[in-house]
């Protein structure tokens, strides 16, 4: 994805945001400089986990090579790619500077008809949480920023590959939070997935098996899941 259109998304999101909070309490007249101050500050354990250069939860980078299975004699008839869509809980954060969020009369407490402050965690599926923040790493900022917390759920899309001469399933989780697109990777199947991530639901949509070239009587068909069809993959609970 182009990072322009990224970063666009995530400030989309979460001006979006911001504008509900207004339209759900703007009875109240509460100044946008004064909603801000009113935000409680972003917790240290979460600001320790961002990035410098992104403000963005810090994600390591990690693309293992494909690993030799150790019990693997003989070379697999075919091959795979397989391709899952997901929605997934998984603890995001992204931050931005104030100024990039006056465009709109945005002002009052977050959610409070719903009985929710600042810093507050919802129990509900989709909702975010939202702090300020002045410093990072020792350093203020020049800007006050506003930060959104959200556990999910995110949209996924999972590619798992087996590829010939007996190597370990490599699997590829890609994240859609915020705009940011998270990208993690595994060797082993997904039983060796991320414990920080949760699948919630998890459906079919291409098997590509091609032939390893050892044996040519081998049939390496292909499958996929037509759009009208739920084709669940059954991965919640396992993962």
């Amino acid at each position: 994805m182009n990072p322009l259109i990224q970063k666009i998304a995530a400030f989309a999101f979460i001006f979006a945001g911001l504008f509900l909070l207004f339209l759900g309490s703007c009875r109240k007249q509460t100044s946008l400089p004064d909603y801000v101050e009113n935000l409680p500050d972003l917790p240290q354990k979460i600001a320790d986990s961002l990035d410098p250069k992104t403000f963005a939860t810090r994600i390591p980078a990690n693309y293992p090579v494909p690993v030799k299975e150790s019990q693997a004699i003989l070379a697999p008839c075919c091959g795979s790619k397989d391709t899952k869509s997901l929605k997934v809980n998984f603890s995001h954060t992204k931050c931005g500077p104030l100024r990039d969020f006056i465009v709109a009369p945005v002002v009052g407490a977050l959610f409070s008809d719903a009985g929710r402050g600042g810093g507050s965690p919802s129990p509900r599926p989709g909702s975010f949480t939202a702090y300020k923040l002045r410093a990072l790493n020792g350093r203020t900022l020049p800007n006050t920023m506003i930060c959104m917390t959200m556990d999910g759920p995110w949209e996924a899309t999972l590619i798992e590959d087996r590829y010939c001469n007996g190597y370990s399933p490599q699997d590829t989780l890609i994240i859609n939070a915020f705009g940011d697109i998270v990208q993690l990777a595994w060797n082993g199947g997904i039983q060796n997935h991320p414990p920080e991530v949760q699948v919630v639901s998890c459906r079919e949509v291409f098997l590509h098996r091609y032939n390893c070239g050892q044996l040519s009587a081998c049939t390496c068909d292909s499958s996929s899941c037509p759009p009208e069809q739920p084709c669940d993959c059954n991965l919640e609970g396992q993962w």
